[in-house]
């Protein structure tokens, strides 16, 4: 809420670009661009203060994005989203990503961080507890419990799988989302 402030979308998403010293014709350019690749041409026209919670945090994504910044911060992106608007603000973030922005966000929830994130790190405080693979960070019950987090629910179903030896340890390890594991049983010989 107090990143936008200008009249309209468009004129919002300008702001970064301008304030780099692209020219209005560049700067338009790039914005078109960034409100097309993120889905939200349709919003260009309309009054930031008249969006939807979770339009103002994309077209927020969409300012800093227009900038072509090499790294995107975020602190809680999806705080106060309702399913509709988290996909739409994670298909945003995976937009930037295969744009070739490197996107690094803060949440407490071990779920997203364990099935989106190449890396975490889990801070407890002030510290750095642990960093590294989510499968080998979010995986270790003492560590997330000492960052006051519990494990994620898939990690709990995919060690209850190994331990009635459904999966191998080695094959859990590489399942990050329940659509991943899904799809391999639905692909194993029924007995």
């Amino acid at each position: 809420d107090d990143q936008l402030f200008s009249a309209s979308v468009f004129e919002d998403v300008s702001f970064g670009p301008l304030n780099l010293g692209l020219d209005e014709a560049a700067a338009r350019k790039r914005v078109e661009e960034m409100l097309d690749r993120l889905g939200l041409t349709e919003l260009a026209e309309r009054p930031a203060h008249l969006l939807s919670f979770g339009q103002r945090k994309r077209v927020a994504i969409a300012g800093v994005a227009a900038m072509q910044s090499e790294v995107v911060l975020l602190d809680e992106p999806f705080a106060g989203l309702d399913p509709t608007a988290r996909h739409e603000v994670m298909a945003t973030l995976d937009q930037l990503e295969a744009d070739g922005a490197t996107v690094a966000l803060a949440t407490h929830d071990v779920d997203l961080a364990y099935g989106w994130a190449d890396r975490v790190v889990v801070l407890a405080d002030g510290t750095v507890a642990a960093a590294g693979p989510p499968a080998t960070v979010l995986h270790d019950a003492e560590r997330c419990a000492a960052a006051r987090l519990r494990r994620p629910g898939l990690v709990d179903l995919l060690d209850a799988a190994v331990d009635a030896g459904w999966l191998e340890q080695a094959e859990a390890r590489r399942i990050r989302s329940t659509s991943a594991l899904e799809g391999l049983i639905r692909a194993r010989p029924r007995a």
